[in-house]
C-alpha cells in the first residue's frame, strides 16, 4: 500500500540495494555459523543447518506458542526450559500466528520463524527509505536507509535471528508512515497489529497520545483544535482495547485476565523508581555504557526537536521514558524501535559527512566481529530446541 502511493517516485534500484543488502548482511552471519559452527554444539545428534541462529533469543519461545497457541495441556507437555506455562503470555500472538500460517507453505515452524525476521527488517528498511523521501527528511535516503541496517550494532543480531523485532519495526514505520502522511485512521487500525505483536508496542499509545496533546497545546483556537482531534484520531481507542481483548483471551486460556503480569519467573525485566535503572545492580564497568547510550539517545531526540522534528522527537521521548526506568542488561535491544530516529535522522549531519563513510566501514568490521561472538552465547539449550523441531 505504502509503495502504491510512491510508486511514481520510487527507485527500484535502491529499493533492490537495500533488499539485497539487507539479506546479504544476515545470511552472512547463517553461512559463517554454517561453516564454522561453534564447539559448545551439540553435534553428535541431528540439528538444523541454522542452529545458532535457531537457538537464539527469543525465538523458539515463539515457536512454543505457534505450536500451542496457548493450550495449557500442550504447554505442559512441552515443558519447554522448565517455563511455567502462563510465562508465555508475555509472548504476544501476532508473531506465533504468522508463523503458524506461513508454516503450511514452508513445512518448518524455525524456518518460517527467520523467514518472517528477514524480511520483515528489509521490509522496514524499503518503508524507512520511502518515510526519508516522503517528508524530505534527508537529501540521501539510500546511505541513510542503509546505515540503519547496521546502527545500533545490536540490531544486526537481531533482525538475523527470530524475534518479534523486525515485525515491530516494520509495523511501527507504517503507522508512523501514516500518522506523519496525517493519514490518522490507518495509522490507528495498524497500531492494533504494533499492539499485539509484543507488549512495548503499548508504550507507543502514550508516545501517540503526547504527540496528539502537544498538538493541542500549541493550537490558538482549542475548541476547534479539540473537536478536529476527536473527529481524526478517535481510533486512538483501538491500543488500549486491544489490551484488554488480549487480556480477555489470556482469561479464557489460562484462567486469569492479569496473567501477563505474574510472569516475572524466568525474565530479568525490574523497574525502579530512580531513572537510568540499567546501571544498577551490575557489578561491571560495562554498566557504563548503559549511560553513554542513553546520552547518545537523548541528544539525538534533541537533535531532532532542533531539526523542527517535533512529532518524531516527543514520540522517540516517551517511547524512551520507561526504559529510563527499567533494569535489564539488554537495553540495547529495548532501544531499537526509536534508533532510526534518534541515531539516524537525528545524527543524519554525522552520517553524511565525508570521513563518516570511511569510519563506517571500519566500525562494520566490529559489528560483524560483536554479532558472531554474541549470538553463540545466547541459545536456549540444545535438547529443548530438538524437542522442538519435532512433528
Amino acid at each position: 500500500m505504502i509503495l502504491y502511493y510512491q510508486m511514481k517516485k520510487v527507485n527500484f534500484k535502491d529499493i533492490f540495494i537495500i533488499c539485497f543488502i539487507s539479506f546479504f548482511s544476515s545470511f552472512v552471519i547463517t553461512l559463517f555459523f554454517y561453516l564454522f559452527p561453534p564447539k559448545t554444539l551439540e553435534t553428535h545428534v541431528p540439528h538444523g543447518l541454522n542452529e545458532v541462529v535457531e537457538r537464539n533469543y527469543d525465538g523458539p519461545l515463539y515457536v512454543v506458542v505457534a505450536k500451542t497457541f496457548y493450550n495449557l495441556k500442550t504447554l505442559e507437555k512441552i515443558n519447554f526450559n522448565n517455563l511455567p506455562p502462563i510465562y508465555f503470555s508475555s509472548h504476544f500472538p501476532l508473531l506465533p500466528l504468522l508463523i503458524k500460517i506461513i508454516t503450511y507453505l514452508t513445512g518448518n515452524y524455525f524456518r518460517s520463524l527467520i523467514l518472517i525476521a528477514w524480511i520483515s527488517s528489509a521490509l522496514f528498511t524499503v518503508i524507512f527509505y520511502l518515510f526519508l523521501k516522503k517528508f524530505k527528511l534527508t537529501n540521501q535516503p539510500l546511505l541513510l536507509s542503509l546505515v540503519s541496517l547496521f546502527l545500533p550494532p545490536r540490531w544486526l543480531a537481531v533482525r538475523t535471528v527470530g524475534g518479534t523485532e523486525s515485525l515491530f519495526m516494520l509495523i511501527l514505520i507504517i503507522c508512523l508512515y501514516f500518522w506523519l502522511s496525517k493519514k490518522y485512521f490507518y495509522s490507528l487500525f495498524g497500531s492494533i497489529f504494533l499492539v499485539l505483536s509484543r507488549p512495548p508496542g503499548l508504550w507507543c499509545f502514550f508516545s501517540f497520545l503526547a504527540v496528539t496533546f502537544y498538538d493541542y497545546l500549541i493550537s490558538k483556537n482549542k475548541k476547534q483544535t479539540l473537536l478536529k482531534i476527536i473527529k481524526e484520531r478517535w481510533a486512538l481507542i483501538f491500543m488500549p482495547l486491544t489490551i484488554v481483548a488480549l487480556f480477555l483471551f489470556y482469561q479464557k486460556c489460562f484462567g486469569d485476565f492479569w496473567v501477563y503480569f505474574k510472569t516475572n519467573s524466568g525474565t530479568n525485566i525490574h523497574f525502579k523508581n530512580l531513572p537510568f535503572a540499567a546501571v544498577l545492580g551490575y557489578n561491571s564497568p560495562v554498566a557504563e555504557g548503559f549511560l553513554y547510550l542513553f546520552g547518545i539517545y537523548l541528544v539525538g531526540i534533541f537533535i531532532l526537536w532542533k531539526q523542527n522534528q517535533k512529532q518524531l522527537a516527543l514520540f522517540s521521548l516517551v517511547y524512551l521514558i520507561p526504559n529510563l526506568f527499567m533494569q535489564v542488561d539488554d537495553i540495547y535491544r529495548y532501544l531499537i524501535p526509536i534508533s532510526p530516529f534518534c541515531l539516524i535522522i537525528g545524527y543524519q549531519k554525522l552520517i553524511l559527512h565525508k570521513a563518516f563513510k570511511y569510519f563506517f566501514l571500519f566500525f562494520l568490521i566490529g559489528i560483524y566481529i560483536y554479532t558472531l561472538s554474541l549470538l553463540p552465547r545466547r541459545m536456549f539449550h540444545y535438547w529443548d530446541y530438538a524437542n522442538l523441531r519435532l512433528p
